[in-house]
């Protein structure tokens, strides 16, 4: 048997989530500056919001504070595409890192170890300003939201089972 379920990325939303908060960011969200930027730097003690905020390193994107899909059903929420909701951190964290640990604590209302107060601190005073802008982090959903995403998976998985059957009714060429 194959190690994935024929249905595993058909349920998989996480490119729809990203293209629907990309599309909802540029309806209503408030756009991202240069002015903001130059805030983001300052606040994170950075030379541009393509470094590292804890490492110094040089990153590609950094890290959705709230994230695109993951808390969708246990918070009805998905988070936003844009730059207000970047954190300047390394793509390449491993599980134990300072970052990803602080973002664990945060988001599960943990106290902060002494050691990560400073990256909190800069984190929270982001949040404040992403709010003082009137900007968003992420969207609320309506219930009427997952409805469409359930739909949606339904539809597709019978559209796969349909191709799966008539590619299984294919002989392979010796």
């Amino acid at each position: 048997m194959c190690s994935l379920s024929l249905n595993t990325k058909v349920k998989d939303t996480r490119d729809l989530l990203c293209n629907l908060a990309h599309n909802w960011d540029a309806k209503y969200n408030i756009p991202f500056t240069e002015n903001d930027d130059k805030h983001k730097c300052l606040i994170f003690g950075i030379p541009t919001s393509k470094t590292d905020f804890i490492t110094g390193h040089s990153v590609q994107t950094g890290d959705h504070w709230y994230p695109i899909g993951q808390k969708r059903k246990a918070e009805n929420k998905i988070g936003s595409d844009s730059e207000w909701n970047i954190i300047p951190v390394s793509g390449s964290n491993k599980k134990e890192n300072k970052y990803n640990q602080l973002k664990r604590d945060i988001f599960n209302k943990k106290d902060i170890d002494d050691g990560y107060k400073e990256y909190s601190d800069k984190i929270k005073q982001w949040i404040s300003y992403v709010e003082s802008r009137g900007a968003k982090l992420c969207y609320n959903v309506p219930d009427e939201f997952h409805q469409v995403i359930e739909a949606r998976n339904n539809e597709m998985m019978i559209l796969q089972d349909k191709y799966f059957t008539n590619l299984c009714s294919i002989t392979p060429i010796d």
